[in-house]
């Protein structure tokens, strides 16, 4: 298949740091190129791919503070990819709404992945175009999408070969929070979880205002440590060695990659029943899912007893790379049946 995957633009693909989107962009992008695909990757300049390069828009609104209207950005690409649709079978496309807006101007079909927790606009493009499929990440960010053509669930997938199981002699008994410094994260209430159960605990993430402004002045450096912002082996190894990932994620989220990385290292999962969790985390088994800080605190207490090769084999079984890539090859190519039919 020609396939056209367009990134979006707050980063390079893949990211220098932990972005997500631009990561998972780069997961699928490269597995599509591996099975032999003529992928065409919209995305910044210095994005490293093995598929065929095209930049409409050469630096991030990010570090270019020339591009205050970053939407307008993203939509340029957009349509940039979009102008080209008679060089592509598919077009899939990860910015935001942007590809819906174009979709039915062209022949070619089209595929958008939503990263992002879609309101009642995205509902509303949902039902005002034809010539697209939906690609949502759990049922959890579909929920308002029931009885809207074309919708698709596939879960995201990681790179398990980049984590691994640490034996018990080299684990530690402190617990990990990794993500972003926000509010709806719950990296306070996390502390607060921590310090009740008498437990270490290590965050990693990116500082930024609400760090240093409300959380940092809760780190003590002894029993709560900042560790800094963590990616690849770094990452890994915080996870691995941990007693658990702490996730007291305060509002629905669409997926959670972090709770995948966790599990793909055997690590327990201790998480707030918020959003996706319970789609991603099986209680008693890869984790602990409670509706409240103290069923939490009970969690972090019981999770020594869990089997860390079973979560590792759970992981692999539901979240590698490997099947999403499949999954979402699989798609792409009934899409392209279905517009030649």
């Amino acid at each position: 298949m020609r396939i056209a995957e367009i990134s979006t633009l707050l980063g390079p693909v893949p990211p220098t740091g932990s972005a997500s989107v631009e990561s998972l962009v780069s997961t699928i992008t490269e597995g599509l190129v591996a099975k032999g695909h003529e992928v065409t990757l919209f995305a910044l300049e210095g994005s490293k791919t093995g598929a065929s390069l095209r930049s409409p828009v050469a630096v991030s609104y990010a570090v270019d503070g020339s591009k205050w209207d970053w939407q307008l950005y993203e939509a340029f690409q957009v349509r940039e990819a979009f102008r080209a649709w008679r060089e592509f079978d598919v077009i899939h496309c990860h910015s935001y709404y942007h590809g819906l807006l174009f979709c039915d101007l062209v022949a070619t079909p089209s595929l958008h992945t939503i990263h992002i927790e879609p309101g009642p606009d995205y509902v509303f493009l949902a039902r005002e175009t034809a010539n697209r499929h939906l690609h949502f990440c759990s049922q959890y960010q579909a929920r308002d999408f029931q009885g809207i053509a074309n919708v698709h669930v596939i879960p995201h997938g990681i790179a398990m070969d980049e984590f691994s199981v640490s034996p018990r002699e080299e684990r530690d008994d402190y617990v990990a929070f990794l993500g972003r410094f926000i509010p709806e994260k719950g990296p306070v209430q996390a502390i607060e979880i921590a310090r009740q159960a008498g437990l270490p605990l290590k965050m990693a993430g990116a500082e930024n205002d609400y760090f240093r402004d409300v959380v940092n002045p809760r780190i003590d450096g002894r029993q709560i440590e900042y560790v800094g912002e963590l990616i690849g082996s770094e990452r890994a190894a915080l996870l691995s060695k941990a007693r658990a990932l702490i996730y007291p994620v305060q509002r629905g989220e669409p997926f959670g990659m972090v709770l995948i990385e966790a599990m793909a290292a055997g690590l327990p999962v201790v998480a707030l029943n918020r959003g996706a969790v319970s789609e991603i985390v099986t209680h008693g088994c890869t984790g602990w899912i409670g509706n409240s800080e103290q069923d939490l605190i009970e969690g972090l207490l019981q999770v020594e007893t869990f089997d860390r090769c079973a979560i590792r084999l759970h992981a692999e079984t539901r979240f590698s790379a490997q099947r999403m890539v499949d999954s979402l090859e699989l798609l792409l190519a009934d899409i392209v049946k279905g517009s030649n039919a």
